[in-house]
Order: C-alpha cells, then sequence, then structure tokens
C-alpha cells in the first residue's frame, strides 16, 4: 500500500502517527510499535541540521515531529499489513515546513512489533488538529 500525503497541516499539538487495528478499526493497538526517522534539515546551524529521532516502546509509528509540523507531504509505504504471521512495516519519506530546525526531508521506518493480522490503518495525532490536507491511497495489484 502507498500513501500519499498532500498539503497536510496541523493546528497544535504532536505530529502524525500511523497505528493498526486487527478488529476492522473498532479499536486501535496503543503499544508494540518501534520507528527511527532522520531530519535533513534545510536550515538552521550545521549541529541541528540533521537530526535523529527513534522508539523502540511507542504508541504508534511517529512521522513527523511533535509539535512542528505546518506542511507535510511524500509518501508512506505500508508493506505485509494482512498476513498474521508478517510483521507490519512502514517507509516513508516526507517533507515538513515548520520550523528552522526540522524544515526539511524526514526519512525513516517504523513497524509493528506483534505478528497480527492487520485489517484497518490509521493516521492520527494525539492532540493536534489536522486543519487541510489529503491522504491518497494507492495500491498495486499482482
Amino acid at each position: 500500500l502507498r500513501f500519499m500525503l498532500v498539503g497536510i497541516t496541523l493546528s497544535g499539538g504532536d505530529g502524525i502517527q500511523l497505528r493498526v487495528s486487527d478488529d476492522n478499526g473498532a479499536t486501535y493497538k496503543s503499544s508494540g510499535y518501534q520507528y527511527q526517522y532522520t531530519i535533513n534539515a534545510s536550515s538552521g546551524s550545521a549541529a541541528t541540521q540533521v537530526q535523529s529521532y527513534g522508539n523502540a516502546s511507542a504508541s504508534g509509528i511517529n512521522l513527523s515531529p511533535s509539535a512542528t509540523t505546518s506542511y507535510l507531504q511524500g509518501y508512506v509505504d505500508v508493506f505485509s499489513p494482512d498476513q498474521a504471521n508478517d510483521l507490519l512495516l512502514a517507509k516513508f519519506d516526507l517533507f515538513n515546513t515548520s520550523g528552522t530546525n526540522t524544515n526539511g526531508q524526514i526519512l525513516g521506518l517504523g513497524y509493528y512489533g506483534v505478528q497480527d493480522a492487520i485489517t484497518a490503518l490509521e493516521f492520527k495525532t494525539t492532540s493536534a488538529t489536522f486543519t487541510a490536507g489529503t491522504i491518497y491511497l494507492y495500491v498495486i495489484s499482482c
């Protein structure tokens, strides 16, 4: 699956997370995720132009830094979402235009570390509000 995020803007709060469900979206898993991403900032001091973030026990796959996303676009590829014996893996390449130290390319990957048949995906924030943008879903049939 490929998700294209186009012109996503948030008002206040945190960044965007990808979370999974195994009951068709009735509930979403709030633990068992890991992620790592790097921001290649286009501005700021040399010490802050490349930053890495990660978490080995997260409540979702974080796709952007907290409280800094003002305009986000790019793609998120999701692999093996429906195989009960596989881990869900997400790879993302996004561009963020928000602040001096986080304005630039966000490259990362994350996964849901429990073998489970995933039946729904959710893009969410904990405290921010989506104010604009579109998320497109592309599926390639084999």
